[in-house]
């Protein structure tokens, strides 16, 4: 999986009333997608080794999800 299609997956997999719950904790510019932290986890070690999917094509400082699995990918 590559970058764009992650960020297809998170938006079709995404509930808005949790977006709209979690843009109101965040306190934040960033958009928040929807996505609760479990499946966010579950993404990350699904494509832990995933060649495909390259740090440096991320798009940071956009959305919460991007940035949460860029962070925890690079660990």
């Amino acid at each position: 999986m590559n970058y764009l299609e992650l960020e297809k997956h998170l938006f079709k997999i995404s509930d808005k009333k949790f977006a709209d719950f979690s843009k109101s904790l965040s306190n934040s510019e960033y958009i928040s997608i929807g996505v609760k932290n479990p499946v966010l986890r579950e993404i990350v070690k699904s494509h832990i080794s995933d060649s495909e999917l390259k740090l440096e094509d991320f798009k940071l400082g956009k959305y919460l999800e991007v940035d949460f699995i860029y962070f925890s990918l690079g660990i």
